[in-house]
């Protein structure tokens, strides 16, 4: 199997990372502003106005209500009040219910702004109920091949990977990849050939399904045997002897007694391995599948580059290596070189692409990015060693005190934590290097 732990790269640290401090760590406070900022301040007298228009109407819901309500919420979400926020925003839904019906087409992009606040307020099962009731609506709504429907549904399939990926949402009963894979699988399967976007839209599908199946088997690796289904009785009758002393007249002798009793069924917890076996395997050759499809499309294209299609073939590497199997990825990676060495591509551009670690999967990931909302610049310089296998170890941070200092230090360590570099790769071998980078590249 090739699955281990270190291969969660999105979510656990990959490899061994140190540490090395270069300077004193302390932080010092910023001093309260005693002046109040006028932006709040304008902000505030907004809030009022809103209020009190909302109660001139009486209760009645009507546009200028959802309205009314919207603007609300994203004047308490520059405040980062986000209870009363998505509070606004939940009045603005029920505004549009009320007005236009509980499957109304009026209610989707509310949907979106909703999400959007929930995932700003790191309300994660509100974003899931909104992005969910989203994409319930679009599929009444609209046909499957529909860009509306493709849109809505997408983003929701993306969604449900990027909370696995987070660990976003309490554990679920089922595999919660299965239905961002299912609708991935609608959108290919509703894309039209004639379309002259065709092969963009095939790919951008295609690499997140592919990184879906990843994950699913992650999911498929973690769980309990009791959450696959066996064939036949759990128990089975069994006839059990057992040797007994037995002492007559001061003599002991042994008879053998035997019942009947009910025991683990051997075959029936097999089959039970088998069936998590059959998943496994079967979401790691989709998730190879998915990536060696669309560099056969590339290869197709007549005006697709070189560098294109090595892209494609060092991604292909690259989720082969987030899996431990050493092989296929090294094999990709060196067919990679070995194109862009026939094709003649000038020496710095080849430099750049293999001889130092890059991110591995980085334009696939960029969907799923997590750091959206995130207001924080990292700061100082990061040091770094990636061996041949794509292990991050002895890590440092140079810079000013501030970069070394919390909360920098631990925003660094986790960023790196949940990176994970595709190694360098010199005459199409994988090997073991350093990388020097700015920590606002992590």
């Amino acid at each position: 199997m090739y699955l281990e732990r270190r291969r969660k790269m999105p979510r656990y640290a990959v490899g061994v990372i140190v540490f090395v401090l270069l300077a004193p760590s302390a932080l010092a406070e910023d001093e309260a502003d005693a002046l109040e900022d006028p932006r709040q301040a304008q902000i505030a007298a907004n809030i009022a106005q809103y209020q009190q228009d909302l109660i001139g109407l009486g209760g009645v819901y009507s546009r200028v209500t959802t309205e009314l309500n919207l603007s609300l919420a994203d004047a308490y979400l520059e405040l980062d009040d986000f209870d009363r926020a998505l509070e606004a925003y939940g009045e603005a839904l029920q505004s549009v219910r009320i007005s236009n019906g509980l499957y109304s087409e009026e209610q989707l992009p509310l949907l979106e702004l909703f999400a959007t606040g929930s995932m700003r307020a790191q309300d994660w099962e509100k974003t899931e109920n909104n992005l969910h009731l989203a994409y319930s609506l679009a599929k009444q709504l609209y046909e499957a091949d529909d860009p509306r429907y493709s849109e809505t549904a997408s983003r929701y399939a993306d969604w449900k990977v990027r909370a696995y990926q987070g660990s976003l949402l309490s554990p679920r009963e089922r595999n919660p990849l299965n239905e961002s894979i299912e609708i991935y699988d609608s959108i290919v399967a509703s894309l039209s050939h004639d379309s002259e976007n065709y092969h963009n839209e095939l790919i951008n599908i295609l690499s997140a399904k592919g990184l879906a199946h990843y994950y699913s088997a992650l999911y498929v690796d973690d769980a309990e045997l009791e959450d696959f289904s066996g064939i036949g009785a759990e128990t089975v009758n069994q006839r059990i002897c057992r040797s007994r002393p037995r002492t007559i007249n001061g003599v002991t002798t042994y008879v053998t007694v035997c019942n009947d009793e009910r025991a683990p069924n051997p075959d029936y917890f097999e089959s039970r391995n088998r069936a998590k076996s059959r998943q496994l395997e079967s979401n790691l050759r989709y998730m190879r599948e998915s990536y060696q499809q669309i560099v056969e499309i590339l290869s197709e294209e007549a005006e697709i580059t070189p560098l294109e299609i090595v892209e494609a073939m060092l991604n292909l590497g690259d989720i082969n290596l987030l899996i431990n199997d050493l092989e296929r990825a090294n094999s990709e990676y060196s067919r990679a070189f070995q194109l862009l060495e026939s094709e003649n591509v000038s020496q710095s551009v080849r430099n750049q692409v293999f001889n130092r670690p890059r991110k591995a999967l980085e334009d696939v990931l960029a969907r799923f990015n997590q750091d959206e909302f995130d207001d924080i610049a990292l700061s100082g310089v990061v040091t770094f060693s990636v061996s041949s296998e794509g292990k991050i170890a002895n890590a440092r941070i140079s810079g000013e005190e501030s970069d070394l200092a919390d909360p920098n230090r631990s925003l660094v360590i986790s960023k790196l934590q949940s990176s994970f570099y595709r190694p360098a790769i010199v005459d199409g071998v994988a090997v073991d290097s350093e990388l020097s980078i700015p920590a606002s590249e992590l």
